[in-house]
This record gives structure tokens, C-alpha cells and sequence, in this order.
């Protein structure tokens, strides 16, 4: 049985890493960001100080996503007067219910309107024989009787007073601590109202803010709390997801992903390896994949990383002139329908139309893309992938199937094109290192039929 950890510690995971090179911008100043001493310190001071009506005890820890991504002086008051607006009056949360409701569900608004993420904790949910769960209601609602806890602002407000920061920085982390509170709050009251009494707290990312809240009041009561690990979050510029996280149990990816936990400074006997969300119930491949199409792929990053997305869209031009391939392009779920449209050679290029990862891949014989963790996803389903790191590399540590410049890309695609037996065995050691061991149904099935007798592992 997994033992339940000390409390996670005021100070955020550094890292021995120097920052070199051009790198992409915004990635460059995350990172920079997160090991920024500032924001360290109002991590600390927060852990440090009380916010009454809360429960929370370290608060720096549940603003951590926060914090560690943006410096003091980034919020306008406008902006921060804005978002207490739109946590007041307009989130809120639908219940439903499934069977023998001994599991509850947290996918909470912090997520936006994510809709894969959506389906994939359903897919988890499918795992379990029953389940209450809260999912954001569509549309807005409003919620007046939360006018009555803004009173609270002043109280936590105060509490900040020694913390290095301007007013609008202040009030904007009060918004996302009253966001919390609103979640947490509103959510018991729906439980009590149905009479559940849940046996395993389940979240999907628990360091975000609304997550943290429920965790810590779970953690309280005894009651045991899971995580999932929804991306590869490593020890250079995501490790607060991993040091911060307060679950007792972090359901977790693949062996890559319980090393990255380990150098964050978790505790790794926490980490359980279970495997990839998007792929319970998929048969994985365990061959790597070469159809032969004359085609390969990029699969482009989110609105963070607008840079490396005209780079890659660039080199893969260059490359389909050189190598006489054509370049199917995947846009990412958060890009609009025309993005990038300008930039596309149209007869070489053209945008891809499946709807799903695994049958864009199906559709190349390689796939680029930045260091994101579609890297992993493709690696572990059996896809050839390599992908760009710049300053930071989110596989730190999986040396193969890498490039940082032009050289770098025709070098990679030139082993492959030109010795793909040569590639095999490079190709399985990394995708055994980047996928859990057994079948992904099952590893989630036990874990809940343990944590149900009261073992979670």
C-alpha cells in the first residue's frame, strides 16, 4: 500500500540547466520564469502566510501554475478586475452520476473548453464500475449569491501584504483563490445535497487551482486522492506539476514520466505507471510503422508557440524540395481553422483533416514537430517522430530522434530513409521508455479495484 507523503515542500524544483541559443520565445521566457527568484519567493511567502475560510494550507503551491508562468507585473488591474468577473458570476458546475458513486471526478474549469481532455477522463471514467463526477456547465450562468464571498478579498488581500508585488498582481491571484474556494465550496454542497460520500478523490492535473482546493479538502478528511498526469511534465519547466502535486496517488504515464517525477523532487513511490489516457481501450502498436506514403507529417504546437510553428512549417518545406516527400500538416486543437494558412506551399503542403492524432499519423511515413508531448504519443503507438528542441527539451535525457536546425533534420531523416532497420532498435528502446509495460484498460481497471479494498496499488 502506498504510504501518504510529507507536505510538499515552499520551494519550487530548480534546475543545473543554462539556458543557450535562440530558442522560441515564449518557451525561453517560461522557463526563465520558473527559475526566477521573484516568483520563488512569492511561492514561499505564500506557503508561509494564512488565508482564512480557505483550508488550504500551502497557497503558494495551489497558484503555482500561476506564479511560476507569470511574473509580477504581468496583469493589469483591468484584467485582473476582468477575471474576478467572470470567476464570479458565470462558471459553474454540472453533476452527474454513474452507478455506485464510491469514485468523485474533478474536471474543473481551469481547462477552458478543452474538449480531448473532456473525452479523456471519460475514458478513465469507463474504467471505474461507478462515479460522481463535476464537469463544467456549457454557456454562462449566473451566480450572484457569490457576491456575499467577495467580502473575503480584503481578508486575503492582507494577507499578502509583505509579498513583493503590485496591486493588480495581488488582486489577480485573489480572483483564481476565490476561483477555488467558489469550486470547492459549491461542490461539497452538491455532495451533501446527494447524500455521497466518495471513497476516492480523482482530478485531473491537481496543482491547478480549483483541483488543489478539492485535494487539500479530501486530504483532510482521509479521504484517499489520485491524480492524472495528462502530459509529460519534466524536471526543467513543468516540474512544479510534479513537486507541487498533493495527491496521495499520481496516476501517471510511462517510466520517462516517473524519472521526471523523481528529479522534481517527488517521491516516487507515488508515481504510478499506468499509461497514456488516449489510449485505454486502443490496441498499441508494437511494430514501428513505416507505410510508405511518400509523406510525412507536422504536427504543430499550441498558441504559446507561434515561433516554432512558422520554423517548422519553413524546415519541413525545405526538406519535402530536398527529399521529394510531401508535408501533411496537423494543426493543434487550440489553433484556429486558418491559422497558418499564408505560410503553406500548396503544392507541397496541405492541412490534415483526420480527427484524430493516431490517423494523421497512420497517414506519414515520419511525423516532426517541437518538443511537445505528441512526441511521446506517437513514439509509444509505434509512429516514427522527431522532434526540435531549442533551449530546454521536454524528453531531457532521450537523446534519439532529436534536432535543433536544418542539418539536424536531414541528418535524422536521412538514417531513416536510408537504414530503417538500422532505426528499429533505436526506436523500441525509446518507446519502452516513453509507454507503460501491459494493457492501459486493465492497469486503470486495477488500480480502482485496489483503491476500492483500500490499497491503491
Amino acid at each position: 500500500m502506498l504510504r501518504v507523503t510529507g507536505r510538499v515542500s515552499g520551494e519550487p524544483g530548480t534546475s543545473d540547466h543554462n539556458g543557450k541559443g535562440a530558442g522560441f520565445p515564449r518557451y525561453r521566457e517560461r522557463w526563465k520564469t520558473m527559475l526566477d527568484g521573484q516568483n520563488t519567493e512569492i511561492c514561499k511567502y505564500l506557503n508561509s502566510v494564512s488565508f482564512k475560510g480557505t483550508e488550504v494550507d500551502l497557497m503558494g503551491n495551489a497558484l503555482s501554475t500561476i506564479i511560476l508562468n507569470n511574473a509580477p507585473g504581468a496583469f493589469k488591474l483591468r484584467r485582473a478586475l476582468k477575471r474576478l468577473a467572470e470567476f464570479t458570476f458565470h462558471e459553474a458546475q454540472e453533476i452527474e452520476t454513474v452507478g455506485d458513486c464510491w469514485i468523485l471526478a474533478c474536471f474543473t474549469p481551469s481547462y477552458g473548453e478543452r474538449s480531448d481532455y473532456v473525452q479523456d477522463m471519460r475514458r478513465v471514467l469507463d474504467m471505474a464500475e461507478g462515479y460522481i463526477a463535476s464537469f463544467p456547465k456549457p454557456g454562462k450562468t449566473v451566480k450572484l449569491k457569490r457576491l456575499f464571498h467577495l467580502t473575503k478579498l480584503l481578508s486575503w488581500l492582507y494577507a499578502m501584504r509583505g509579498m513583493k508585488a503590485d496591486f493588480a498582481y495581488k488582486l489577480y491571484l485573489c480572483a483564481h483563490i476565490l476561483r477555488g474556494y467558489y469550486y470547492k465550496t459549491e461542490l461539497i454542497k452538491a455532495l451533501n445535497q446527494r447524500g455521497a460520500h466518495p471513497k476516492l478523490l480523482l482530478t485531473f492535473c491537481d496543482v491547478h487551482v480549483c483541483d488543489y482546493f478539492v485535494t487539500e479538502y479530501f486530504n483532510k478528511k482521509k479521504v484517499p486522492t489520485a491524480t492524472l498526469q495528462h502530459a509529460v511534465f519534466n524536471h526543467i519547466t513543468t516540474g512544479y506539476a510534479n513537486s507541487f502535486s498533493a495527491s496521495r496517488y499520481f496516476l501517471g504515464i510511462s517510466g520517462f514520466g516517473k524519472k521526471e517525477f523523481v528529479r522534481s523532487g517527488a517521491d516516487g513511490d507515488r508515481y504510478l505507471v499506468l499509461g497514456s489516457m488516449k489510449y485505454i481501450g486502443k490496441k498499441l502498436n508494437d511494430e514501428l510503422i513505416f507505410p510508405g506514403t511518400g509523406r510525412f507529417g507536422v504536427a504543430l504546437s499550441g498558441v504559446a508557440f507561434q515561433e516554432q510553428n512558422k520554423l517548422l512549417i519553413d524546415l519541413a518545406g525545405r526538406l519535402a524540395r530536398e527529399i521529394g516527400y510531401e508535408v501533411l500538416i496537423r494543426r493543434h486543437p487550440a489553433l484556429k481553422a486558418e491559422e497558418y494558412d499564408s505560410l503553406i506551399d500548396g503544392s507541397l503542403m496541405r492541412f490534415d483533416q483526420s480527427e484524430s492524432l493516431e490517423g494523421f499519423a497512420d497517414r506519414c511515413d515520419f511525423c516532426v514537430m517541437g518538443s511537445t508531448n505528441t512526441f511521446g504519443e506517437l513514439i509509444a503507438n509505434g509512429h516514427l517522430a522527431l522532434r526540435m528542441v531549442s533551449d530546454t527539451d521536454t524528453f531531457d535525457g532521450v537523446d534519439s530522434f532529436k534536432f535543433s536546425d536544418y542539418d539536424g533534420l536531414k541528418r535524422e531523416t536521412g538514417a531513416i530513409l536510408g537504414d530503417l532497420n538500422g532505426v528499429r532498435k533505436e526506436f523500441d528502446a525509446v518507446r519502452n521508455e516513453l509507454r507503460a509495460p501491459g494493457d492501459i484498460r486493465e492497469n486503470y481497471r486495477r488500480f480502482f479495484k485496489t483503491a476500492a479494498e483500500g490499497d491503491g496499488q
